[in-house]
């Protein structure tokens, strides 16, 4: 519906600006020559012309992009998605590929990362009508992106697998207590898998039926610590030209060690507006009953709130910010609690390929009594800063390397539930 308008608006930028980078007069002198070709419709005598210049000047951006242009027009969308990408390895910042990647993208019907490609490049300085275009080419998204997925794989490094505590003594009831070695925080190595799915068909003019879910393991060599959470949901789904309203069921399992440890069931209502391409605003209101087979104490119903905001900065860049709060109610009131948490995250491709993301983190939680064991009230403070960074000059398939450091550290008023803990994940990563 809306890509060759966008191409059109692409030729016109084209048109009033130099190449991504310069190349040498001679070898400019063979880009005019098949960009003339192009104009005449004789394509195979300037991809031919175009592939021996890539022999000898690999690193072109220029021949490149014509490549990729190129491709599109014979529907090789797999083929341009490389060359623009290549482009994007040495020039991360090049907006007019952000452009051409993303029509790529949306003609080859992979609508994620045909949105994320639209939404740097709108950061971008552009012509008005190209950047009504590209709205038109979100909201077109909106409607028709019926699936999506990711899958994340890593060995993990961890200093404190079973969140242990790095406390040596605690008192109870008011006398010194040494505490176990089983309470000790332990370090070991896994396997951490992650995977998210959902699909969402069309029923009518703006109602989707969105169903979805995810599964979050790590694993270890003893077996004691492994941990899996299992997560799915499902509801009706209003898509408008800026706003988007879900309603939906969900319910979810736990297990640790090999044993049944949570579930529960519920109501999440999602409400998204998005501000053109560049900046999307969410609501998330959630309700759930929680059960704790093992330990029935703690088991109730859980509430949550959060409000997300997402922006593109730059063509390289995005900023993402979230604040949320949370009660949860429990059949003893020195087991249940109340939480606010807030984060800031920052993206960006750099040259060479490299793409960095930070967020750090805090949170409180604050208990509703006294522990009797410990006679104190407990409020804990988590602080956590993530980093990550991935290589997107190497892409098996749809993944590329990534290697994340999570360092968090929580302290509480009842020092048995402080710990530290540093995790290393060295992976692949569908989600870039």
């Amino acid at each position: 519906m809306y890509p060759l308008p966008l191409a059109l608006a692409v030729v016109l930028l084209l048109s009033s600006a130099d190449t991504a980078a310069a190349a040498p007069i001679t070898a400019a002198a063979t880009v005019d020559s098949a960009k003339s070709l192009m104009l005449s419709g004789r394509r195979e005598e300037a991809k031919s012309l175009l592939q021996d210049l890539a022999r000898e000047r690999p690193a072109s951006n220029d021949v490149a992009f014509l490549l990729g242009l190129l491709a599109i027009d014979a529907t090789d969308y797999q083929g341009a998605i490389g060359h623009f990408r290549d482009i994007l390895v040495r020039e991360p910042s090049a907006l007019r590929v952000r452009l051409e990647l993303g029509r790529a993208f949306y003609l080859s019907h992979d609508y994620e990362n045909a949105y994320r490609q639209f939404q740097l490049a709108r950061a971008g300085r552009l012509p008005s009508g190209v950047a009504a275009t590209i709205d038109k080419f979100v909201a077109a998204i909106r409607r028709e992106k019926n699936w999506s997925y990711s899958f994340d794989i890593a060995i993990a490094p961890d200093s404190n697998i079973n969140n242990g505590t790095s406390s040596r003594e605690t008192e109870i009831f008011g006398l010194p207590f040494e505490l176990s070695s089983d309470s000790q925080q332990r370090s070991g190595t896994g396997l951490a898998v992650t995977g998210r799915g959902e699909f969402s068909p069309r029923l009518g003019e703006t109602l989707h039926l969105r169903m979805g879910g995810s599964v979050e393991r790590r694993e270890y060599k003893a077996h004691d610590f492994d941990d899996m959470t299992m997560a799915a949901y499902a509801g009706p789904r209003i898509v408008l030209s800026d706003w988007d309203l879900s309603i939906l069921g969900t319910g979810f399992r736990r297990t640790f060690g090999g044993r049944r440890l949570s579930e529960g069931f519920g109501t999440r209502f999602e409400l998204i507006h998005g501000f053109g391409a560049r900046t999307a605003i969410s609501l998330a209101l959630a309700v759930q009953e929680v059960r704790y087979p093992h330990y029935r104490l703690q088991s109730g119903r859980s509430y949550s709130a959060a409000l997300s905001l997402v922006r593109a900065l730059t063509p390289a860049s995005i900023l993402t910010a979230r604040v949320g709060a949370g009660r949860q109610s429990t059949k003893t009131p020195e087991l249940s609690s109340s939480s606010i948490w807030t984060s800031v995250g920052y993206y960006r491709d750099l040259e060479g390929g490299f793409s960095i993301y930070a967020e750090p983190s805090y949170g409180v939680s604050r208990y509703g009594a006294a522990d009797p064991f410990f006679a104190r009230r407990r409020v804990d403070r988590l602080a956590q800063l993530q980093i990550a960074v991935l290589n997107r000059r190497i892409v098996l398939s749809r993944f590329t390397p990534r290697i994340a450091l999570t360092i968090a550290r929580r302290s509480s008023t009842i020092n048995v539930y402080d710990f530290t803990q540093r995790r290393l994940e060295v992976g692949f990563t569908s989600s870039f």
